[in-house]
């Protein structure tokens, strides 16, 4: 069985977006590529977890209520997320509400783990 995690939050475009859009994308051997978009500046940069924070970040996924997504409708200015699943070429997405999510017992570890990770490689 293939894993792969992909996470996105931000918006690249957005004035009021202190670091614009990140996005992830982590591997079932725990690699992580990394890519920031602020405007027309692309940053990238990979990275590979420990088995402590694959294991981590795996586990969290399978004990969060995934794929469930945010009720809708968003409001404007909504920090929202992306959170893709793919399983043997199969692929399935959820839409958060960032804050909501940190509220939301399961999501509540996955989407910090993501989010800290996407910070953590944002600041080098």
């Amino acid at each position: 069985m293939k894993r792969r995690v992909e996470f996105g939050m931000g918006n690249a475009e957005a004035p009021n977006s202190p670091w614009g859009r990140d996005e992830l994308e982590i591997a079932d051997d725990g690699w992580v590529r990394y890519g920031n978009r602020r405007g027309r500046v692309m940053r990238t940069c990979t990275l590979q977890l420990s088995t402590e924070e694959r294991e981590q970040l795996f586990t969290a996924l399978v004990a969060s209520p995934f794929p469930n997504s945010s009720r809708g409708p968003f409001s404007p200015g909504s920090a929202l997320i992306e959170l893709s699943v793919t399983l043997d070429e199969q692929r399935t997405t959820a839409r958060l509400e960032y804050h909501t999510a940190l509220k939301t017992p399961g999501y509540d570890l996955l989407v910090s783990l993501l989010a800290g990770l996407a910070a953590r490689l944002r600041g080098g």
